[in-house]
């Protein structure tokens, strides 16, 4: 199907000279961004019937032309999805065939060439040759239809009368003005960019209609995608906390986002800590840590382990059976920690086993009551250690943005009946580390988490940028943003998307350690230095003609553009053609499986957070890979008096989806995991929890979904014990053997009883929701739980889930 972004510019009426109403070079990504815009709001009037398909194809182009976009638009601009085009050309038939309007130029083939048919691919090389001035419109006509023809659709390119191209087209872009600065006599101007596809602004808006869409998303917020390489996942959430009285011009925006570990060097470069910048010093400190035995023998990590799994086996709908190799995990623990007491020399030491012997009688007096053992704790004391600080040295000009650091802390808002509620004041808390402050200017302020072994692993990175009270429109906070020396600004581009998401496909498929994966970015290294050598060649070549310092800025903010182009485009190359010798696929062959689909998954709710799914896996392979088994969650607080009814309608309340502790923390949301803290430290904190298990065992636990729902998403991993999560190497949980993201492992994983009833973890980023990732059951403990859950569902609209009433979904044991 060809882009809805494609231009093409024959007349409006039949026989009309072709006049476009701009160069394509005025095409910009802007330009088109205001279209999709507009376009969004129009169709929907259509689709309402409030106007004619003859309405809005007229509109339409009155709004290009308006925006010096060349017209008429086709087909594709009207509409995103086939079936939506199909539906506007019977509406358009009847004035067509009169000869009252000007026939789209895809007119002829929508509806009869199908949708993933290579036509579509020569129709869009075709249409950029005509852009760039290749060749003339009638060429264009000619080989499309040739093309049409020679595939089998030969009812398709009729001939279209009436779209000569006038010599006023301005297709060609020829320019004979001479370009110094590259060094050229007559160089051609650079081809212009082209049209983005319409789900791109889905993703990556920049309107007053996005702005009123992060009000709507509540307590989850709205994500959008940015440009440049800065930001992870290219991804910011825009969240509109509203104030606890209610007023409006005291509610507050802001921006969520996490900084790339190799682009915080930018973002420190920008601030001036109270006149000075920062440097990095060693120095021996005392700190609160655990002890040296403690991690050599593992004694709270048992601890753990044997606490969790009493809880697991204990409480509401279980059967208070605690197994044998749990009561084993627990006599093992108390023989060590009795031969360790009688040998500790210091008062640290038995300090340590004193605590640790009290919290295991705990633990065994909750197995034999059959009750939910009580929250366990870690050991620390204080210890001299050496740690690399940032120490601020003068500046002496109070260059860069004012900041200071403090202890860190976090958003201390409040989540209701899915909107979050934020009064402006923070949680501080030590075992958060550090912060920086930094003050933007007009009311706008910043809140950054540096990669600094005081910060928890999962909160690394994390950046907040407020604005002041009563600020709904965000383009000022991204305005801000650029402050901090960061690439991060909507729109991004279709290339930069497209690359991010076969580089995401690179982490789950495994081969981000492949020679021939490796030997991309070294191609791409020696591409950007001899880029680099032209351009300081051209500029030195400027500078002996004698421009000017100014013209030549300009000049080099050009070519750095178009070298930023061809690095893309050649990196995308690339991977493409990477990952079609790793699949067994020819040149050109990625674009056509079904299961490749660069835009982001979690754009149809435009809420939460962005996902994209893996192309080497569709839903029915991973079936056939995980016949007889499922993925499962059960609900678990550190606060044994919770029900799990009421924190499964809190979920559902909250958004519907079974968020991470991270995720939960920016909603404002008061529910506090088994392991929370310990997730933080180790990154899982990041992640939603779930395991891998037989379909026989799914009634053990609350939420259940059919592997093929999930196991697509490119950002789950597996482990085969209790890592905790782990993703952060310095963790002790970290284990780099025993995890996987291959689907074939998982039925082994889960097989491994000797792991425990935490065996095979599967870990999914920032959460999983219930309208994108329907559940194939929720189960409930009684007929009154189930009657409430429904009541939390039909409460926010959630009727139906993946087709189904929910009715059918939620179930009693």
């Amino acid at each position: 199907m060809p882009g809805a972004g494609a231009v093409i510019s024959p007349a409006l009426a039949p026989g009309e000279a072709l006049k476009a109403s701009a160069s394509p070079g005025a095409a910009t990504a802007s330009k088109w961004a205001l279209y999709w815009e507009w376009q969004s709001d129009a169709f929907k009037k259509y689709q309402a019937g409030e106007i004619s398909a003859v309405d809005l194809y007229a509109q339409a182009n009155e709004k290009a032309q308006e925006l010096g976009i060349p017209t008429p638009v086709d087909l594709g601009h009207l509409a995103v999805l086939t079936s939506e085009m199909v539906e506007l050309k019977k509406g358009l038939a009847p004035p067509v065939e009169a000869g009252e309007i000007q026939k789209p130029p895809d007119f002829d083939y929508v509806g009869v060439v199908p949708i993933d048919s290579p036509f579509w691919k020569f129709y869009e090389n075709k249409q950029e040759e005509l852009w760039e001035g290749k060749i003339t419109y009638e060429q264009f006509q000619e080989s499309i239809k040739e093309e049409a023809a020679k595939l089998g659709y030969a009812s398709a390119g009729v001939a279209q009368e009436g779209q000569e191209l006038s010599a006023e087209a301005g297709l060609s872009g020829v320019d004979g003005e001479e370009k110094g600065a590259l060094g050229l006599a007559e160089a051609a101007p650079a081809l212009p960019l082209p049209p983005p596809p319409a789900w791109l602004f889905e993703v990556s808006p920049i309107g007053d209609r996005f702005w009123e869409e992060v009000a709507e998303a509540g307590a989850l917020g709205r994500p959008f995608m940015v440009a440049g390489p800065d930001i992870e996942d290219q991804t910011l959430t825009a969240t509109l906390f509203r104030d606890p009285g209610g007023d409006p011009g005291k509610s507050r925006l802001v921006l969520f986002g996490k900084v790339r570990e190799e682009a915080e060097a930018k973002l420190l470069d920008a601030l001036d800590f109270e006149g000075g910048h920062v440097v990095k010093v060693k120095r021996r400190v005392e700190k609160a840590m655990p002890l040296p035995l403690d991690e050599q023998e593992g004694l709270y990590a048992q601890l753990l382990k044997v606490a969790k799994s009493v809880n697991h086996h204990t409480g509401e709908g279980k059967d208070n059976v605690i197994p044998a190799h749990t009561l084993k995990g627990m006599a093992e623990l108390k023989a060590k920690l009795e031969k360790l007491q009688g040998s500790a020399q210091d008062e640290k030491t038995r300090a340590m086993l004193a605590h640790y012997m009290s919290q295991l009688k705990a633990v065994e007096a909750a197995a034999a009551a059959k009750e939910k053992a009580p929250f366990v704790t870690q050991f620390t004391a204080p210890q001299v250690v050496e740690v690399e600080e940032e120490v601020v040295v003068p500046a002496g000009k109070g260059e860069g943005l004012p900041a200071r650091k403090r202890t860190g802390s976090r958003v201390k808002a409040s989540e209701a009946g899915g909107a979050a509620v934020w009064d402006g004041t923070r949680e501080e808390n030590s075992f958060y580390g550090v912060e920086y402050h930094i003050d933007l200017g007009d009311g706008y302020q910043a809140v950054y988490h540096p990669n600094d072994e005081s910060v928890p692993f999962s909160l690394r990175g994390t950046l907040e940028v407020i604005a002041p009270p009563g600020v709904r429109d965000g383009r000022g906070a991204l305005e801000k943003l650029k402050l901090l020396h960061l690439h991060a600004e909507p729109p991004a581009s279709a290339e930069e998307a497209e690359v991010m998401y076969l580089e995401r496909n690179v982490w789950a498929q495994g081969y981000e350690n492949d020679p021939e994966y490796r030997a991309i970015g070294d191609t791409l290294k020696t591409l950007e230095m001899k880029q680099e050598a032209r351009l300081v060649a051209a500029l030195e070549e400027a500078a002996s003609r004698g421009l000017g310092e100014e013209e030549r800025l300009a000049l080099a903010k050009q070519a750095v553009l178009e070298n930023q182009r061809a690095l893309l485009a050649e990196k995308t190359r690339l991977l493409k053609r990477f990952f079609e010798k790793k699949l067994g696929l020819a040149p050109g062959g990625l674009d056509s499986l079904p299961t490749y689909r660069p835009v982001p998954e979690a754009a149809r709710r435009r809420k939460g957070f962005h996902f994209w799914n893996r192309f080497d896996l569709s839903p029915e392979a991973v079936r056939e890979k995980t016949k007889g088994y499922c993925i499962v969650h059960e609900l678990k607080s550190a606060d044994s008096k919770k029900k799990k009814v009421d924190i499964l309608c809190r979920i559902i309340e909250s958004g519907g989806v079974l968020a991470s502790t991270e995720l939960r923390k920016r909603m404002g949301v008061k529910h506090t995991g088994v392991s929370s803290y310990e997730d933080m430290r180790s990154g899982g904190a990041s992640y939603a929890f779930c395991f891998f298990r037989k379909n026989k065992e799914q009634r053990q636990f609350d939420i259940v979904w059919d592997p093929e729902t999930l196991l697509t998403r490119s950002d789950w991993f597996a482990t085969r014990g209790d890592d905790f999560g782990a993703v952060n190497p310095e963790d002790p949980h970290y284990k780099p053997s025993g995890r996987t993201r291959r689907v074939e492992d998982l039925p082994d994983y889960e097989a491994a009883t000797s792991m425990g009833s935490w065996r095979a973890q599967v870990m999914f980023k920032n959460g999983i929701s219930f309208e994108e990732h329907p559940p194939r059951a929720i189960f409930v403990n009684s007929e009154e739980d189930r009657q409430k859950v429904l009541a939390s569902f039909h409460k926010v609209g959630m009727t139906k889930l993946g087709g189904r009433p929910v009715e059918e979904i939620v179930k009693v044991r």
